[in-house]
């Protein structure tokens, strides 16, 4: 069975049914308006009456029936009568008309005219060409077109590309060229009357029917639908195609992270040993291992010019802390030293516990005035600071300080600030000392 995305559909199905919609379009059924019945508030008859300066009548001789006539008489210089059906509110709301291809009018006339077929259209655009204290509906764009009496004689279909712009419209009113040509979008009224030359006399009108008509779609919409419907095809069968592939990827993606996440497992694993393997389990504080890696980015100090401090502080009297309060206080202690010197020391220094009660500091870009001073503040820090239950262990701390030389080792560096520190010891604890 062919699938959605199969080539047959495109190559074979797709012109077919494109042909079988194209030829649909003839059997949609058409939309009709119907100007008629009329009644008081959306017809009337006028003529230029005497009320009006002219001479000219205009009269329902069967309302019921439509029939209306006009007697045109010389009086004004251009004598007028005719009837006119209003559109929406017939001022500036009207009915689009523009939808619709043209009407079907059916007129029983006995007379020898010609008769005007006018749509108003409304637009705010006309105003502006309208004098002051002027009726704006004068300056309505009077679409028309004329036709002979014996055109009438059966039924007549209009198109609506058959009407102009009146020249009189366009010549009293110096109506710019881009406005000049038919619009019927807001329609205000429809009106049948006669047209110069005049041809004065009684002329009597029936008017049986009058239906605009037009395509329910029109050809352009129905084409364009058509390629919509296909543009929603097309891209349906592709949303159903990722769709298939997203599946097996999701699937495989399942497959591929169940092994990521083993493999990840293993590395977190990894690095806990790995980390466990450089850290310190009491304090937190690098142990050997993790001492010898960090300083295997500066030594031998040969291929490295930066300036290298290091402390080695060692606990004064600490065994006799174990001693007396156990080495449960004496696990306190320790932490609570490091927890001090890791508060007082910069973020690039990193301390270490190099055994027992004895720790290392390293301080990278330090000279050996600042590797004093920072150490012999902790030293204060530490006699200050009370341990154990309610603070009541006290001790100092003594310490060897040291820059590095280029050229040493790092061991070479350790026996001398490890020099420095016996010399503390030996010289009462309690101190800083360092060495050349």
């Amino acid at each position: 069975m062919r699938n959605i995305n199969s080539p047959f559909l495109y190559l074979v199905v797709a012109p077919l049914v494109t042909l079988m919609m194209l030829f649909l379009h003839e059997f949609i059924p058409s939309k009709q308006l119907s100007l008629l019945p009329i009644t008081e508030d959306n017809s009337r008859l006028f003529a230029d009456n005497v009320e009006a300066g002219g001479q000219s009548s205009v009269s329902w001789l069967n309302q019921k029936e439509l029939r209306f006539s006009c007697n045109l008489k010389p009086g004004v210089m251009y004598p007028y009568c005719g009837f006119v059906r209003t559109l929406g509110n017939g001022i500036d709301e009207g009915i689009d008309l523009s939808q619709y291809e043209g009407f079907r009018i059916h007129l029983n006339y006995q007379g020898t005219s010609r008769l005007r077929l006018s749509i108003r259209h409304y637009s705010a655009e006309f105003a502006e060409f309208s004098p002051a204290n002027e009726d704006n509906a004068k300056f309505n764009k009077y679409n028309s077109l004329v036709i002979y009496a014996k055109d009438f004689e059966d039924t007549l279909d209009v198109k609506l590309s058959e009407f102009g712009v009146a020249d009189w419209w366009i010549n009293d009113f110096n109506i710019p060229r881009n406005l000049s040509y038919p619009e019927f979008t807001n329609s205000v009224d429809f009106t049948i009357d006669f047209p110069a030359p005049i041809v004065f006399g009684e002329h009597q009108v029936k008017i049986d029917y009058i239906e605009f008509y037009g395509p329910l779609i029109t050809k352009e919409k129905w084409y364009l639908s058509i390629v919509i419907f296909w543009i929603v095809i097309i891209l349906t069968s592709g949303v159903v195609r990722i769709i298939i592939l997203n599946r097996k990827a999701t699937a495989d993606a399942h497959r591929l992270q169940d092994f990521i996440a083993h493999n990840d497992a293993l590395k977190q694993q990894a690095q806990k040993y790995k980390t466990l393997s450089h850290i310190d389990g009491l304090t937190g504080a690098l142990n050997r291992h993790g001492i010898s890696r960090y300083l295997s980015r500066f030594y031998p100090q040969d291929r490295n010019s930066e300036s290298l401090a290091i402390a080695i502080i060692d606990l004064d009297h600490f065994k006799a802390i174990n001693d007396l309060h156990g080495h449960d206080i004496g696990d306190q202690v320790l932490k609570g030293t490091v927890d001090t010197i890791q508060q007082n020391i910069r973020e690039t220094d990193r301390i270490g516990r190099w055994g027992g009660e004895e720790f290392i500091i390293i301080c990278p870009h330090t000279n050996a005035d600042q590797i004093f001073s920072m150490c012999d503040n902790i030293r204060l820090l530490i006699e200050a600071h009370g341990f154990g239950e309610q603070d009541s262990i006290h001790l100092t701390m003594s310490a060897g300080i040291g820059i590095s030389h280029v050229g040493e080792s790092f061991e070479q560096t350790f026996q001398r600030i490890d020099k420095a520190l016996y010399k503390a010891k030996n010289s009462g604890r309690n101190r800083v000392i360092g060495v050349n």
